[in-house]
């Protein structure tokens, strides 16, 4: 759903800024680009980490429209997903999505993300308000540390 209001490149370089010096270690950014250039398509996230109740909500962002929809997200999610529950030993991985965003609800539930509810008009856009659907994933559910 991201950020709402106009950023100026001053906010931008202290957002950046802060993301880089590693001080804040509620926040987890990863870059997600294309391996054969290197070219940034757009990013994730862990944010809100709480290490004592062990989670975080999860957040992503393809901005190149031409890599949305060719399992780019699906790859940058699962090897997100791997970190926080492999390195940061997390126990749950949260998201809050446009109930209105098929594609980002496919690509959770591929995931293994189970649906927790919705939170009703909770989101202004457009002129309207929409559903926010909160979805999670548990450690003990991801397959791929149960082999």
């Amino acid at each position: 759903m991201g950020f709402r209001f106009p950023v100026t490149d001053v906010m931008e370089d202290r957002w950046y800024d802060k993301v880089l010096d590693g001080n804040d270690k509620s926040l987890a950014y990863f870059a997600i680009e294309l391996v054969k250039n290197s070219r940034l398509i757009g990013f994730c996230s862990l944010t809100d980490i709480d290490y004592q109740s062990s989670n975080a909500q999860f957040g992503i962002m393809i901005g190149d429209t031409k890599f949305q929809g060719k399992g780019v997200g699906a790859e940058a999610l699962a090897h997100t997903v791997e970190y926080a529950f492999r390195s940061l030993n997390l126990h749950r991985i949260y998201v809050m999505v446009r109930g209105t965003n098929e594609r980002a609800v496919n690509l959770f539930n591929q995931a293994g993300f189970k649906s927790e509810g919705v939170m009703r008009e909770h989101y202004f856009v457009n002129g309207h308000y929409e559903d926010v659907m909160i979805m999670s994933l548990l450690k003990i559910d991801y397959p791929s540390l149960s082999k």
